[in-house]
């Protein structure tokens, strides 16, 4: 079997095929960047390059533009009108007469047996119906080298340097200005990921990454649906695509606004696996259900994950849960007795509570131990509004109890209302995370 080479590796082979008049043939699987290969050569070049699918032509017809024309004393003529690449390309040419611009037939086997017959006709005889090509225009094929492909004869084999490719993650970072940051942190550490068949679809895949194992246990489950019909593949041109629809939607790693209330509607950080996970459907749409989609959905995450983590240096495991911060009996009896919003921040002032009690009166207990919701209210706003800032430990209380049962919903509506810098900060982050709207 013919040693596939990388991109880096053909660099120098298909520049000098180009230099002395040869036609290089790149063929390997649908997506693995030909084009943008081909851009970077021709970028080196000084020159352009003219991209057609030749597969996507009904016939030959469409690509010479042969028609035959009626002339003026009833006879016939074939007038050649080429398809609109063609002609720029031939434009661009005759033009720039010092360049050697490249017209690149994309998929040329994959197309009807008369179009590629065309294909090679341009090649050998560098003609297009009745017209001539320029001189200086370059010629490149690409191809797929396995699967339903048109079989070419060892004649027109012989016309052309048969290369089989393969993709490298140098080359693919070099041409990807504007390559998304999560995908290129995954691709730097998994480059071999740069190219995958779909997984099975019951599989579950782990990270790899051995130096996360102190976070908490996450697996992406793919389900057992039955996908053969559209099983999407890992390659550079679906990871490009991703790539420029993660910079779309915000995914870019800065966690801004745009970026947080897009993971906030389509990551649920409440459930132990990914399998109702929106955005990891929307990845596999993208990549398929590979090792690359599930290592980039770990990045987005774990990123996620440890936006909340920094909120403060306390170990949150360390850390006691709502309910156990339920004050002494007597206090509660003191809140019970009393009526008017003075005399409950009399009763809290006098008791010299801490900011922990915030937490608390997020419960349910606090909603059983407090008679009356509208003296719930005043205690909540009052405990605010003694506690104008809040603690690290008592944030990272709040985000270990986020989506808890304990949580208590009309009390986490009213801290809507309360308007304090502790309140404002709590429902930030509950809003972030969807306990509230």
């Amino acid at each position: 079997m013919t040693q596939r080479l990388t991109f880096n590796q053909l660099t120098p082979f298909v520049t000098a095929d180009l230099e002395s008049g040869l036609t290089p043939a790149l063929l390997g699987p649908p997506g693995i960047g030909k084009s943008e290969f081909l851009k970077a050569i021709a970028t080196e070049l000084g020159t352009k390059v003219f991209i057609l699918a030749v597969n996507q032509l009904a016939d030959a017809s469409d690509l010479t533009g042969v028609r035959p024309v009626k002339n003026d004393d009833g006879t016939f003529k074939q007038v050649t009108f080429p398809h609109a690449t063609l002609q720029s390309a031939i434009a661009y040419a005759e033009a720039n007469p010092d360049e050697n611009p490249i017209i690149f037939l994309d998929e040329f086997n994959r197309a009807p047996v008369d179009v590629t017959s065309a294909c090679f006709t341009f090649i050998t005889d560098r003609t297009i119906g009745t017209d001539k090509f320029p001189s200086n225009i370059r010629f490149v094929v690409a191809g797929n080298d396995q699967g339903n492909v048109t079989t070419i004869d060892g004649a027109s084999i012989t016309r052309i340097i048969a290369y089989r490719a393969t993709p490298d993650i140098e080359t693919f970072l070099n041409v990807q200005n504007e390559l998304n940051p999560y995908i290129k942190d995954v691709l730097t550490a998994y480059p071999e990921y740069l190219c995958e068949e779909g997984l099975e679809s019951s599989e579950v895949l782990e990270s790899d990454d051995d130096d996360d194992s102190d976070d908490d246990d996450f697996e992406v489950s793919f389900g057992n649906e039955d996908e053969e019909q559209f099983k999407q593949a890992t390659v550079p041109r679906t990871i490009s695509n991703l790539s420029k629809w993660l910079n779309i939607v915000g995914l870019t790693g800065t966690l801004d606004d745009k970026e947080l209330n897009f993971l906030k509607m389509n990551i649920n950080l409440m459930q132990a696996t990914s399998d109702d996970s929106p955005l990891l459907s929307a990845l596999i749409a993208h990549t398929g259900r590979t090792r690359f989609t599930n290592e980039l959905y770990i990045a987005i995450e774990k990123k996620y994950r440890d936006s909340f983590a920094n909120v403060g240096s306390v170990n949150p495991n360390t850390l006691p849960s709502f309910t156990k911060h339920r004050p002494d009996q007597a206090l509660i009896d003191q809140l019970n007795d009393v009526h008017t919003a003075d005399e409950i921040e009399d009763v809290l002032k006098a008791a010299n509570v801490n900011e922990s009690i915030l937490l608390w009166a997020l419960t349910s207990d606090f909603k059983k131990a407090i008679n009356g919701s509208g003296k719930r209210n005043v205690i909540a706003t009052t405990l605010f509004s003694l506690n104008p800032t809040m603690a690290q430990t008592t944030k990272q209380a709040m985000l270990l109890e986020i989506g808890g049962s304990t949580l208590d919903k009309p009390m986490l509506e009213h801290l809507k209302t309360v308007g304090t810098d502790s309140s404002n900060h709590i429902v930030d982050v509950l809003k972030l995370v969807g306990t509230i709207n």
